[in-house]
């Protein structure tokens, strides 16, 4: 099941997707018609978003040295005092973006993956099959059993 925060009326609130009551055919076509290159360009965007933030708090620490050749008194530090915590959220918000081109970029290759596993299954017949890939991103399991897959997706290491 994925977590899912939906904004509106449930603003807030954690909704889990009923994966498990879906069938077989719904779930492969979701996983099939899903796109690994355009979840990674979702990832690229946060890398951009991520660079443009740290590459504007080292302007603004560069400014702020400059000044301060120049400008003493109250004035200026209660300026550098605002620039530093500026400075500091940019950063924080920076390696957040990192973080989430990061999850972004694992969800594009279990995708991926997933894709890959389904398009290896047998047809549907009396026939059990298991497999299971694994990365950086964690490891995919599907499970094939006369037709009702399961797919377990677990985080971490192989």
């Amino acid at each position: 099941m994925r977590d899912h925060r939906h904004d509106g009326d449930h603003k807030g609130e954690w909704h889990l997707t009923p994966y498990e009551s879906w069938s077989h055919g719904a779930l492969v076509h979701v996983v099939m018609r899903g796109s690994p290159s355009k979840v990674a360009s979702v990832g690229h965007e946060w890398d951009r978003v991520g660079k443009t933030l740290d590459d504007r708090a080292d302007s603004l620490e560069t400014a702020l040295t400059a000044l301060s050749s120049s400008w003493r008194g109250v004035a200026f530090d209660q300026y550098r005092t605002m620039v530093v915590d500026i400075v500091a959220a940019s950063r924080l918000l920076a390696r957040t973006s990192q973080e989430l081109r990061d999850l972004i970029y694992a969800n594009s290759e279990v995708l991926a993956k997933a894709q890959s596993l389904i398009a290896a299954l047998p047809p549907d017949d009396d026939e059990t099959t298991t497999t299971s890939l694994s990365g950086d991103w964690g490891v995919v399991r599907v499970h094939a059993t006369g037709g009702p897959v399961t797919v377990d997706v677990s985080s971490g290491g192989a």
